[in-house]
């Protein structure tokens, strides 16, 4: 879970350098060695790290939903996807210190805790994806497009390799990204493009 601190001062990043940014070497889909640790820091253009604060923008293209979170994906431009996209996940703030029980919290007071901080954001970021972008609907599971619009958002940059939850993906999404941003705690949404 991302410090409140921590979130006050995100590393500005194109969108286009997080797609094309790299998995960690010798680090595997699902990797158990990483379940409940953080990939070390390895070499990389960008420096960055799992667990980063990161701020970007790009084109909201598709939402869907995967255990309660919804699951925004941007690309870097507005007619599709061809060159790349990123997934960006807003967790389901009754899930956070509830059940289902996340096993990071297990143990942790001051994680839980934090965790807990941070649900305010989650939902705002939730709300103005349901309005603005869906219109009053929750996303569904098979994932949705929608009209190309400009959004910029907050988030930890999280190593999912290419676990993705089926429907996100656009297939036109030429390279999908092994990287995404979980949690999201700040978006704001522009206009649909004409």
């Amino acid at each position: 879970m991302p410090s409140p601190d921590a979130l006050s001062h995100p590393k500005p990043v194109a969108l286009g350098d997080l797609i094309r940014l790299a998995a960690p070497p010798g680090i595997a889909d699902d990797d158990p060695r990483y379940r409940a640790a953080r990939i070390p820091e390895f070499p990389n253009p960008l420096g960055l790290k799992e667990g980063d604060i990161v701020a970007t923008s790009g084109w909201l293209r598709r939402v869907a939903a995967a255990h309660g979170a919804y699951l925004l994906e941007l690309a870097q431009d507005k007619a599709g996807a061809a060159h790349g996209c990123l997934v960006a996940g807003v967790p389901d703030p009754d899930r956070i210190g509830g059940s289902p029980v996340d096993p990071f919290l297990l143990g942790n007071a001051r994680a839980a805790a934090a965790a807990m901080s941070l649900v305010p954001l989650y939902k705002d970021v939730r709300e103005a994806v349901r309005n603005v972008v869906l219109l009053g609907a929750d996303p569904k599971e098979s994932g949705k497009p929608v009209p190309p619009m400009r959004i910029s958002i907050v988030g930890q940059l999280f190593f999912a390799g290419s676990a993705v939850a089926p429907g996100i993906r656009d297939p036109d999404c030429a390279e999908p990204a092994p990287w995404e941003l979980y949690p999201v705690t700040r978006a704001q949404l522009g206009k649909i493009a004409k």
